[in-house]
């Protein structure tokens, strides 16, 4: 396997994990149902927002490891068309 796979499996694992952690409740909360509806409410959805900008973040980060020259490049070109129409 090449490093970037290896990095994204284990970035998944990462996030997998947190995810579980943060959708768990302590023991205590589990005893008293009502106590953990309660505090659920007033959280919100806490563990998806963080899921979805860990993986968002990820993703920018993967892309522009990959194209980041393509990027720069189709920026840079982009940049000049428009100097040279002004």
């Amino acid at each position: 396997m090449s490093h970037l796979t290896l990095l994204w499996l284990r970035l998944a694992a990462l996030l997998h994990s947190l995810s579980s952690r943060l959708s768990a409740g302590s023991s205590a909360d589990s005893a008293r149902p009502g106590v953990r509806r309660a505090l659920a409410s007033d959280r919100g959805d806490v563990p998806g927002w963080v899921l979805i900008t860990v993986m968002t973040a990820a993703l920018v980060v993967g892309l522009w490891a990959l194209a980041g020259q393509a990027f720069t490049e189709f920026f840079n070109d982009s940049m000049d068309k428009v100097r040279r129409a002004g």
